[in-house]
């Protein structure tokens, strides 16, 4: 193998890394099943180590030398690396192993480092990414996954994946292109349903502030899990240009969600002198033009036939201001058309172009008469 690879993996195994070489060397062992064996090889050695951990004497490269020495002590002894468990006989090589460790190392505390301990979310704890409101961000994952973030949405994920499974958590929008991994599902939790994956691109809508989960698929499949109270699970399964929403108990409706695309029903319609009462419910929209919910990761508010209150909800989070609409009739007129580069004064002399309404600028605040 490559002597630089070689030199990263003992450094690796050493919590020694960079993040940008903790990104190559991840990167190097998904290319391929060789690459994946002979890194399980050496951490399985270095798992049977007594490590002191002592950063500042570190030596890499001598490090390295040891190890490759070790493995080759290993093939000469015939040892089943593979094996999850290591009988007596084995022993012994491991208390050279650690001799010669301890002695590289110096002396301080003891520590057993695993690769496990190194993956695992309480070693190195959730990562966490906000984006603030008038703001948009992409986040590539360790595993080639990429998620494009609209604003006002937070993402949690490990810095790196464990047990073969792939989790991160959403609140807000965001698009994912996920890095096909048949051997490891990947799982997007929002606060009241989970989107299991294996590979694809598909639109997750799940503000916290919102009465509504909306998951729209563009390419691939997804598999929708969502747990009842009593402990039962429901499973939706989505194709392409398919879209889901899951109305929940609580939280705000839009406007666009009370009166169309499919999803129309009577039960949803509230009123100032009745509260909403309703029920968790799915709605299955099996044709839907998905430009309208996932342009906006390419800078294009899209918007078709769609009421004013609900697009002052997306012109807020796009261009970072507060709307205030004081007509009630006004927030139930439609507008159908698509915004790049306007400055929120150009979009809203845009709206005024097709319905009458006055409107005047308050610091950040836009108030329409």
């Amino acid at each position: 193998m490559n002597e630089k690879i070689n030199i990263l993996i003992s450094k690796f195994l050493q919590n020694q890394c960079s993040q940008s070489e903790i990104e190559f060397l991840m990167n190097w062992i998904n290319e391929n099943a060789e690459h994946r064996q002979y890194f399980e090889q050496m951490k399985t050695v270095w798992d049977g180590v007594e490590i002191v951990y002592n950063p500042d004497n570190i030596n890499s490269d001598q490090s390295w030398s040891e190890l490759k020495s070790l493995l080759e002590k290993e093939k000469n002894t015939h040892i089943k690396i593979s094996d999850k468990s290591y009988k007596n006989k084995n022993m012994s090589v491991f208390l050279r192993i650690a001799a010669i460790v301890l002695i590289s190392f110096g002396l301080s505390w003891i520590v057993f480092y695993t690769y496990y301990n190194y993956y695992s979310n309480t070693k190195f704890g959730m990562l966490e990414l906000t984006v603030p409101k008038g703001s948009k961000s992409v986040l590539k994952l360790a595993d080639g996954t990429t998620i494009w973030l609209n604003s006002e949405t937070v993402v949690k994920y490990p810095e790196h994946f464990s047990s073969k499974q792939r989790d991160v958590y959403i609140e807000g929008e965001a698009f994912f292109k996920v890095s096909k991994n048949k051997e490891w599902p990947f799982k997007v939790h929002t606060s009241d349903l989970d989107i299991i994956v294996l590979g694809t691109s598909f639109n997750v809508k799940a503000y916290p502030d919102e009465g509504t989960i909306e998951t729209t698929l563009e390419e691939g499949s997804v598999l929708i899990e969502k747990k009842s109270k009593s402990g039962k699970k429901q499973y939706i399964s989505l194709k392409p240009n398919q879209r889901v929403t899951l109305v929940k108990e609580e939280g705000k409706l839009s406007l666009d969600m009370q009166a169309g695309n499919k999803l129309k029903d009577e039960s949803l319609k509230e009123s100032k002198k009745t509260p909403l009462k309703r029920k968790e419910k799915f709605y299955l929209d099996e044709n839907t033009d998905t430009q309208l919910y996932v342009a906006w990761k390419n800078n294009h508010l899209v918007f078709k036939n769609e009421p004013f209150e609900s697009l002052a909800v997306k012109l807020e989070r796009w261009y970072n201001v507060e709307i205030i609409i004081e007509n009630e009739k006004l927030k139930e007129y439609r507008f159908t058309g698509t915004f790049e580069n306007e400055t929120i004064e150009q979009a809203i002399k845009a709206l005024q172009l097709t319905t009458k309404f006055n409107y005047k600028f308050d610091k950040n605040k836009i108030i329409i008469k």
